[in-house]
């Protein structure tokens, strides 16, 4: 299957390092490569990401809807978020949600952590206990730290994309 000019833009030069917590470990040339090419995302490019389905665009969907308003892309973060169910999506997703829309996610990463695989399920316990909510399991510092880490890549990440 011949890939969209979206994804070969968007999603194939980055998955692979945004995935997971990957995000936590990346480095200067591919984070000045996402914020070079992120800027160019429009709204529409964002939104086809995240509603497509398949979790590399998904991922990437995550990431670079931090640079629209939580107006323009929250619900559609949360809906992938509650439809996501593993470990490859779940972190980006998390993160995204909780930078943009901070407690309006909660509903949707318990819904995620419903279906969730084992390591998605840590992130999803940190992203709700780091909103103020009751985890579905007890969360050790260690992952709070991850998703700490995480939180402060999406922040940084919507920082640079919205900079003029």
């Amino acid at each position: 299957m011949a890939l969209t000019p979206r994804e070969t833009t968007f999603v194939v030069p980055f998955y692979l390092n945004l995935m997971r917590l990957n995000a936590t470990w990346v480095g200067d040339e591919v984070w000045e490569d996402l914020v070079q090419v992120g800027r160019t995302a429009e709204l529409d490019d964002v939104v086809w990401l995240l509603r497509v389905g398949a979790w590399r665009p998904v991922v990437m969907g995550a990431w670079l809807s931090l640079r629209f308003d939580p107006g323009q892309v929250g619900s559609d973060v949360l809906a992938a978020l509650s439809a996501s169910e593993g470990s490859l999506t779940a972190p980006p997703l998390a993160a995204a949600a909780v930078t943009l829309t901070e407690l309006s996610a909660a509903p949707a990463l318990r819904d995620s952590r419903a279906r969730a695989d084992g390591a998605s399920c840590v992130v999803l316990d940190a992203a709700l206990e780091s909103l103020g909510e009751e985890p579905i399991h007890e969360v050790t510092p260690e992952d709070l730290e991850a998703f700490a880490q995480l939180l402060a890549f999406a922040r940084r990440l919507r920082d640079a994309l919205i900079a003029a």
